[in-house]
């Protein structure tokens, strides 16, 4: 029926609505972490200025794969970011990747192309993506 239709589309508006103010806030919180853990790094260096002069620089604005591993990792030493590749697989980067991408289209009026279900699982893979770059930064001390 016309009305079980409305009720469906309705639904699925709502839904969608919930993706995308989701990725959008979830990629803020990806951004203010990566911002942490590089500034958390220059602390741990010892040298008070360039802990203050990092914290100062770090702008980090653009959080996808390519550009944590050339503009974070590569700008620390290869050991970084062969340690990233080596903990990371192409599906759990893939899926962080897609929680990113959705998040661009959010912001510029394009459509979301996940669900809230693969939203879920997909947060996890990010998480090991975030908790991998951590360690990575750890270990170039």
């Amino acid at each position: 029926s016309a009305a079980a239709r409305a009720k469906s589309d309705f639904k699925g508006l709502r839904m969608t609505s919930i993706v995308r103010s989701m990725t959008v806030y979830m990629c803020g919180e990806y951004q203010n972490r990566i911002r942490r853990m590089i500034a958390e790094r220059a602390q741990r260096s010892g040298d008070q200025g360039l802990a203050r002069f990092v914290e100062s620089v770090n702008k980090t604005q653009r959080i996808e794969i390519g550009h944590i591993r050339k503009d974070v990792l590569g700008k620390f030493n290869d050991g970084c970011l062969s340690y990233f590749d080596d903990n990371t697989d192409d599906l759990t980067r893939d899926r962080y990747s897609s929680i990113v991408s959705n998040r661009n289209s959010a912001a510029h009026g394009g459509d979301i192309t996940m669900t809230l279900g693969e939203l879920k699982t997909f947060h996890q893979s990010a998480k090991r993506v975030l908790d991998v770059l951590g360690d990575a930064l750890d270990r170039s001390v």
